[in-house]
């Protein structure tokens, strides 16, 4: 999937996180600057030469996970020596040198360093040692690299060379230094990480506002966790061959939170801290007054005064030169003195509003707004009433909530109220809870967890009823909106294949049950749509409903973005404003123009991999998903396409059993071909207007893939900013399927 590079065959690299599959990327001139770096993934080899001119060939990667990184180069003549130099790998300095490693002569290298993912970062190469060059004029040129060395050609970058002699000053003239590297990565996955993110845009926040980021992570009381030390900035890397070059350096934070309901003791214990290096730990409160330990200390306390949020920081002591890296992690208890025994489970009661003699006052509350601040007041009660109109936020547990979950989400979630129409509910604060449990109702998906500090429970209804879709002058019965539905075959459907690097065949096939998705060769997404070009504005419901079984995956949960399962449905429309749902964005936060895709999995996420937009089944076990559409906010009004799919890591191994999609008390208008609205924003790729859906051309063989001649960074997965649309496998770079965003 990289454009202006050739790939010359594939290869296999088995690393610690499982098997992923590398390619021979060729170097492709002009590269001699960060900004005109080539691109190239983690387990790619790398080929390249020395040009006239060079002075460094740049090629730049994104790491997927945390981890140790081993950078290898070999290739180059006995008699030369090549430099090698690792820049960023940080937010804060993307291109700024963080060390070098020089070959001896003619010898293969490796150095290691540990770096967080998903930073973007640089490989330079390039010739160490020189003894002299000549020219001859424009026709070619050659270097040294030992006095008494053979020359070795230096092409001018595309310009081929004339009239090169065999041999000058007695020296034989010989090919240019040709050379080659990797990047591999041992993945130690942290799932606290980033904890210390120092970002630009993150220098001046306080320690509350990254928690409310996501930056800091909160950590369980009394029970222990495990995590890595990684650098900041590759600043010291260890070389087996060659010379080590830095500057010194800065060696990551980890920064953890934790809620206290009244003044306390804290008190953190560590253990297996890296031997290369003291620990140090700080204690925070919640007025932003600090205290820290000695280095080396492995236990550390502080009282803590006033209840509220406090900041646990472990890092390298003060002392310390930089931390290479560790490849244990190290563990850290965080216990308080007050002993907090756990109220028995007491179920909410929905039925019945709340006795009370006094007028009960609603606070106006956001579909963001949690009981977090309540925390602590067991047993009263608080009202809230929710604005109509309102957007889903994150949920934790089933009838009992965690504090830190949207009131107003969680209630439709209870059946209280519609995000269409909003309304008021009444929560009572409760205890903290062991665990939260997951679920699905009302189309909210909450998540799980473990124990948490506080909850909340709804007592009883006081809104107004839910929201009454209006009555239609003309209806109909439940109308199917899908042709073969049930999947015996794939007559009405047609396979496409929006994402597919590898050349592997049979990924969908009719199974006689269903229709099968497996990835056979690598990374895919590929599936089979059906076109509706449908309005379906007057459907007063418009349930779409799914049998589906995950047998196999390799990417847990829903992926790193919320976009890769086994199996997943999805769904391109048009909403009520007008606006075009056909992306699926590599940032699961930006659903303004979200497709509707919801994928199936049954492998519990290890991090980074997320549970949103998907539902856990069980595994090879049958599942009838049901939601309706008609709930979506805003509602959709037009649908192009329907399908399902398989997306994900090799190996993958999903199927769908049967499709509906039904509009109830309504007249849907079917039209042919679709003409979308108008729309001012370009296309960010093209210049062009966004492209929709064009009838496949059938008459005629697909024509054979050409890539384009620009490079493009790739995502750390797929490529940023899914955007599908119905073109054939041969267009994935030409028919704007995954439009940059």
């Amino acid at each position: 999937m990289f454009k202006k590079m050739c790939f010359l065959t594939a290869l296999i690299f088995i690393f610690l996180t499982g098997v992923s599959y590398g390619a021979v990327v060729t170097e492709v001139e002009p590269n001699n600057a960060p900004e005109k770096a080539n691109h190239f993934t983690v387990g790619d080899a790398v080929r390249g030469q020395i040009n006239y001119g060079d002075g460094s060939d740049y090629f730049t990667t994104v790491l997927p996970q945390s981890g140790i990184v081993t950078v290898s180069a070999s290739g180059y003549p006995s008699d030369c020596r090549v430099q090698v130099m690792i820049l960023g790998f940080h937010p804060k300095y993307p291109t700024t040198p963080a060390g070098s490693v020089n070959s001896d002569s003619g010898r293969p290298l490796s150095f290691s360093f540990s770096a967080t993912g998903q930073k973007t970062g640089y490989v330079s190469v390039s010739q160490f040692s020189t003894a002299g060059g000549v020219c001859s004029g424009s026709d070619w040129c050659a270097t040294q690299c030992t006095a008494n060395g053979p020359y070795y050609l230096t092409p001018f970058h595309d310009k081929p060379m004339q009239k090169v002699p065999s041999t000058y000053n007695g020296k034989p003239v010989l090919p240019p230094i040709q050379y080659q590297f990797s990047v591999a990565l041992q993945a130690l996955p942290d799932q606290y990480e980033p904890n210390h993110d120092n970002h630009p845009g993150y220098d001046f926040i306080s320690l509350d506002q990254r928690l409310q980021k996501g930056i800091i992570k909160t950590i369980p009381i009394g029970q222990e966790i495990t995590a890595y030390l990684f650098n900041e900035r590759p600043w010291l890397m260890r070389g087996t061959k060659g010379s080590e070059q830095y500057p010194g350096g800065e060696n990551d934070t980890d920064i953890y939170h934790i809620y206290l309901n009244q003044p306390d003791t804290v008190k953190v214990t560590l253990g297996n801290f890296p031997q290369n290096a003291n620990s140090r730990i700080v204690i925070t409160d919640s007025s932003g007054s600090w205290d820290e330990s000695k280095t080396g200390a492995t236990y550390f306390e502080r009282k803590i005064t006033k209840p509220g949020n406090v900041f646990i920081e472990i890092s390298v002591g003060r002392e310390n030169r930089p931390l290479i890296y560790s490849t244990t992690p190290y563990k850290m208890l965080v216990t308080t003195v007050a002993v907090v025994t756990p109220q028995p489970y007491q179920p909410p009661v929905v039925t019945q509003p709340p006795v009370t003699t006094t007028t009960v006052s609603a606070q106006t509350a956001g579909w963001n707004t949690t009981a977090v601040d309540k925390r602590g007041k067991n047993g009263q009660q608080f009202t809230y009433s929710c604005s109509s109109n309102g957007a889903p936020s994150t949920v934790w547990g089933t009838d009992v909530y965690t504090d830190d979950s949207s009131i107003c989400t969680a209630a439709v979630s209870a059946g209280l109220i519609t995000f269409h129409a909003g309304g008021t509910v009444t929560i009572e604060i409760r205890q903290g809870q062991s665990s939260y449990t997951q679920s699905t109702r009302n189309n909210v998906t909450t998540k799980g967890y473990g124990s948490w500090h506080g909850s909340f429970v709804f007592v009883g209804q006081i809104s107004p009823p839910p929201y009454q879709p209006p009555v239609t002058t003309q209806t109909t019965g439940a109308r199917e909106l899908i042709g073969n539905g049930a999947l015996k075959s794939l007559n009405g459907w047609t396979i496409h294949e929006w994402y597919k690097p590898s050349d592997g065949k049979g990924e969908v096939t009719s199974a006689g049950d269903g229709v099968r998705f497996k990835s056979i060769l690598g990374n895919n997404r590929i599936g089979i749509m059906q076109t509706l070009n449908a309005d379906v504005s007057s459907c007063s419901s418009l349930v779409l409903s799914a049998t589906v079984k995950a047998d196999y995956q390799t990417l847990t949960g829903t992926g790193w973005q919320g976009r890769e399962a086994p199996v997943a449905v999805f769904m391109s429309y048009t909403d009520i404003n007008g606006t075009v749902h056909n992306q699926l964005s590599e940032n699961p936060n930006d659903t303004a123009r979200r497709m509707f895709w919801h994928g199936f999995y049954y492998a519990d996420p290890a991090p980074p991999s997320l549970t949103v937009f998907g539902t856990k089944v069980s595994k090879s076990s049958w599942h009838t998903y049901t939601v309706d559409l008609a709930a979506l906010n805003p509602r959709p009004k037009f649908i192009q396409f329907i399908g399902a799919e398989g997306a994900g890591w090799v190996q993958r191994d999903g199927k769908i059993g049967s499709m509906s999609l039904k509009c109830t008390g309504g007249e849907v208008s079917i039209q042919q071909p679709y003409q979308p609205p108008v729309t001012t924003q370009p296309d960010i790729v093209t210049g062009q207007p966004p492209q929709y859906y064009q009838p496949p051309v059938t008459s005629e063989p697909p024509q054979p893939y050409q890539p384009p001649v620009t490079p493009q960074p790739p995502a750390s997965n797929y490529p940023q900013g899914d955007v599908f649309t119905p073109q054939g496998q041969d267009d994935f770079w030409k028919g704007n399927i995954f439009e940059r965003k």
